[in-house]
């Protein structure tokens, strides 16, 4: 140990290692199958749709860690593995507690009493988990581990309980996933809020959206430093994930900086204007928002520019 073997914690090439939870329907699976060469560890039917590898559908506990021993030592193509989901596997993780750490008559997690099946599901999880560590060390595989999300009471010594989206899985296993993963992201169709006479109502715009931050209504983290919200689409999220962890920039002079300023303005007053009345006051809002930020203004001309791409096509 020296003060010569000191070195930077920052690890611009990590591989990606994400939960990811949301409503039914939202589009999580089509989100994972979006990433590099993907293979799924199905323990549900919900990826049957996709065009997508995937192994047999796991049927016990000892299914899954097979499923990652072959991908650790047999040679393949696949660059990113896809749990999903998390509240199936946990089913079959409480079977297995069940099997190993019974006594022949305990068939539920609940029959150990004093929380104790929760605590061996924990360490039953934690296995898993150093085994994704090791498949990331060998292989340098993303992980996207996907749940359904639940709405539960969340309690504030501050406040009274009020409803929040969760993942479904029992708090414990929740902890322990929630502090492994770099990144537990909400997946949820974009809400507008509009009144009618003396009523808000809710309107969804029909955008699909990526939160990667806890709020109010929902759970949530990132240690990518991430924006608050991005649309639900794999390269968008890469992409600012890459961002994140690129070394820091070297200043602009103020003289580039408001060469930029003008581009990125003139690009999108010419743009804006040309999308749907509702999506260009959403941009104009953002726009607002933003003021003299260059990322963020980039970030939103590089939607515009893709929102009118996919409307032309």
């Amino acid at each position: 140990m020296s003060l010569a073997s000191i070195t930077s914690t920052r690890q611009q090439n990590r591989p990606i290692r994400i939960a990811l939870f949301g409503v039914p329907g939202v589009g999580k699976s089509t989100f994972a199958a979006q990433a590099p060469n993907p293979i799924f560890l199905c323990a549900e039917d919900g990826a049957g749709f996709l065009d997508a590898q995937a192994f047999p559908k796991v049927l016990s506990w000892q299914d899954a860690l097979d499923a990652i021993e072959v991908l650790l030592r047999e040679e393949h193509p696949f660059k990113t593995l896809v749990i999903d989901t998390l509240d199936a596997l946990e089913s079959l993780c409480w079977e297995h507690v069940c099997r190993m750490h019974g006594n022949g008559k305990t068939r539920s997690i609940e029959d150990f009493g004093y929380g104790r099946g929760y605590q061996h599901a924990v360490e039953t999880w934690e296995q898993l988990l150093r085994r994704l560590e090791q498949l990331q060390a060998k292989r340098g595989m993303h992980l996207v581990l996907i749940a359904h999300a639940v709405a539960r009471d969340h309690k504030d010594p501050d406040h009274d309980a009020w409803k929040r989206w969760t993942m479904k899985l029992h708090s414990k296993s929740a902890d322990v996933i929630a502090g492994w993963v770099d990144a537990v992201l909400f997946a949820a169709p974009e809400m507008v809020a509009k009144k009618e006479g003396l009523k808000t109502r809710g309107f969804a715009t029909g955008e699909r959206l990526l939160y990667t931050q806890a709020a109010g209504s929902h759970e949530g983290k990132n240690r990518y430093g991430l924006p608050p919200s991005m649309p639900l689409d794999w390269s968008t999220f890469q992409a600012a994930v890459a961002a994140a962890l690129a070394p820091p920039r070297p200043a602009l002079s103020p003289e580039e900086r408001e060469r930029r300023l003008g581009l990125l303005r003139t690009d999108l007053a010419t743009l804006v204007p040309q999308l749907p009345v509702d999506a260009a006051q959403r941009a104009q809002a953002a726009i607002g928002q933003a003021g003299d930020d260059l990322d963020q203004l980039t970030k939103i001309l590089r939607r515009v520019e893709k929102t009118l791409e996919t409307s032309s096509n």
